[in-house]
């Protein structure tokens, strides 16, 4: 289904075409956790065929269903600047530990810790870019102990310092650093 098509479906809510057009065909469900019903994430899952790839069937061959991934995925979005333990997802999602490790690493290609990570880091360019706070701070903020692993991670993850990446966003957007 093309997405100008999907987007004039009547179950989606004019609120969830406006963000879903937004983020554009590459976002995914995590992308939409913040919208109080969730319905953003189902319509993008109609619209552009994304945002959960768990299916029934995926569970069959390992994977999480598409209940246990939302659930998961809810649950790192509501504790993504705090600690969240793997435990504290599986519970949720009804699994032992290790089964929901490997099940999410299954459906999702990475680790539950990789993905809050890669969240974190993203709520961390947000920050560097819309805000004055010291590194220090946006790393607390973001649910990192300390700097230097803030620091770290984010240069693992995107090739570049906090400091150097902001810079350089800023330039990009005609803001001064």
């Amino acid at each position: 289904m093309k997405p100008t098509a999907a987007l004039s479906l009547p179950f989606i809510p004019n609120q969830s075409r406006k963000a879903i057009l937004a983020h554009g065909p590459r976002s995914t469900t995590c992308d939409f956790h913040e919208t109080a019903s969730g319905e953003a994430a189902v319509a993008l899952r109609v619209v552009h065929g994304v945002g959960c790839p768990a299916r029934a069937s995926d569970q069959a061959r390992g994977g999480l269903t598409s209940r246990q991934y939302d659930v998961a995925l809810a649950g790192i979005e509501r504790q993504v600047g705090r600690a969240i333990s793997v435990a504290e997802l599986a519970r949720a999602c009804g699994l032992s530990k290790n089964h929901f490790s490997r099940a999410f690493r299954k459906t999702h290609g990475v680790s539950p810790r990789e993905w809050l990570i890669r969240r974190r880091i993203e709520q961390a360019k947000a920050l560097l870019v819309g805000s004055d706070l010291s590194l220090a701070d946006i790393a607390l903020e973001c649910g990192f102990c300390e700097q230097s692993h803030f620091s770290r991670q984010f240069t693992k993850v995107v090739g570049a310092t906090p400091g150097a990446w902001r810079r350089a966003a800023r330039v990009g957007a005609g803001r001064h650093a």
